[in-house]
């Protein structure tokens, strides 16, 4: 899917992205969203987090969570797993 955002995929009619916010609201009190399009998800209840590593690669937006998060615990996960269960 190289090119489409895979946040705003539908899968049952509902974005990906916005499954995983009802379920991370219910489950989290901090939620971040790192991203290099923070104008895309103004509307969601995540922190918006912008990459911090000029690198193209999963592991520099996990790093860009962890330096923000405040918390002890972090769970992390990309966008495409609509499936995704509390």
């Amino acid at each position: 899917m190289r090119g489409h955002n895979k946040a705003f995929l539908k899968i049952n009619g509902k974005r990906f992205i916005d499954s995983l916010a009802e379920i991370f609201t219910s489950c989290f009190s901090e939620r971040y969203l790192v991203t290099r399009e923070p104008h895309l998800y103004t509307e969601l209840s995540f922190q918006i987090v912008e990459d911090v590593v000029d690198v193209r690669s999963p592991l520099s937006g996990i790093h860009a969570a962890l330096v923000n998060m405040e918390s002890e615990y972090a769970f992390c996960t990309s966008c495409d797993v609509p499936l995704l269960k509390r």
